[in-house]
């Protein structure tokens, strides 16, 4: 179970793993602060960021401190085993092709984060027709202000 996987090594059990799909600035950040907190962490990630990641690790400059931590890096999500959380920090767009590949790294516990920038997502989803935006608003049960799609105000997704 996930409380079990939270607990250290040394009572027995493993520790949580998680895999961080993205590893430019908002995953890279997500990623070496979980590796720092004694996560087993990893990072999907692509081209020449995977390369220097891999030789490198990958390092965090905050705060006038300069972090590094070395942790399992690939772009064959496959290959990093199953996980406890998956946390997605691709643009919007990207997701759906990769949906199968992060599927590989789910068990039947796992579960998924999705960090998306809001901007980028409301931008993605403005070429959606009014009937797609009708159907996805949570305002048809609450009634809320916001669209939980888009986060404009209902009044501009037409859900109302």
């Amino acid at each position: 179970s996930r409380a079990d996987a939270r607990r250290p090594a040394s009572e027995g059990k493993r520790p949580m793993k998680i895999c961080v799909y993205g590893a430019g600035a908002i995953g890279g950040y997500v990623a070496v602060q979980l590796a720092r907190s004694g996560v087993e962490t990893s990072v999907v990630a692509r081209g020449p960021h995977l390369a220097a990641i891999q030789a490198n690790g990958l390092t965090l400059k905050i705060g006038g401190e300069t972090h590094t931590v070395k942790l399992a890096a690939s772009d064959d999500a496959a290959t990093l085993g199953k996980q406890d959380y998956v946390i997605v920090t691709l643009k919007a767009h990207q997701i759906a092709a990769v949906a199968p590949r992060i599927k590989t790294l789910c068990g039947p516990d796992t579960a998924i984060l999705y960090a998306v920038n809001i901007p980028i997502v409301t931008a993605a989803i403005s070429a959606w027709s009014t009937a797609s935006r009708w159907q996805s608003c949570s305002a048809r049960a609450a009634r809320p202000t916001r669209c939980s799609v888009s986060w404009a105000p209902c009044s501009a997704c037409r859900c109302r």
